[in-house]
């Protein structure tokens, strides 16, 4: 089971960087949270979110298997961290990464991916119109990860409908955002339950 403190902070950064309504105007551009004027783009009708299962106590959660479930994103705790994540039919993943420290960071991995420890790369997303970029660092050869991301960031991604995001010719589709709210839902239901 989680140590309490260490419940707590990841609870705090998720709900400090989503209970604070977003107020960027569609086609802001942001550095993952830092925003300013842009080229705006269309935003897409909400996605029905299809809800598969809950989080159970936090007594019963196993390290590294899922314990919420929406579509294709799922909530897993590993050791100093509680993932979200959606896994892609191709086989690359983007996970949020709570860290039980208090950071989030943003991670995205590909199969396909070979990359030198330490490689640095631009991103770019766009979630219903909101555009944010930034930069990630390569730490596996098939992993980059954003690190520190900024609340505007992940109030849009939480809010939204659908994303894309670039990582320089890489590109991520996702059409799964309301399943990945109600998985964020369940991992703060969780985390709660952990810190009592």
């Amino acid at each position: 089971m989680l140590n309490k403190c260490r419940a707590t902070a990841a609870a705090a950064a998720l709900a400090i960087c989503l209970a604070v309504p977003l107020s960027m105007p569609a086609g802001a551009a942001c550095y993952f949270g830092e925003c300013g004027a842009s080229v705006s783009t269309s935003a897409a009708p909400a996605v029905q979110p299809s809800r598969v299962s809950l989080a159970p106590p936090a007594a019963s959660v196993k390290l590294g298997h899922a314990f919420a479930t929406h579509g294709s994103w799922s909530a897993m705790e590993l050791q100093g961290s509680t993932l979200i994540m959606d896994q892609f039919t191709d086989g690359a993943r983007l996970a949020i990464v709570a860290y039980h420290s208090g950071s989030i960071s943003l991670m995205l991995s590909h199969p396909d991916w070979h990359f030198k420890e330490g490689q640095e790369f631009n991103v770019k997303a766009d979630i219903d119109g909101h555009v944010f970029s930034g930069s990630g660092t390569a730490g596996k050869e098939d992993v980059v990860e954003l690190e520190n991301v900024e609340k505007g960031f992940l109030q849009a991604l939480y809010k939204g409908s659908k994303a894309k995001i670039m990582i320089d010719d890489n590109v991520f589709e996702i059409t799964s955002l309301p399943d990945a709210a109600l998985t964020i839902d369940d991992v703060m239901t969780y985390l709660k339950s952990a810190s009592l």
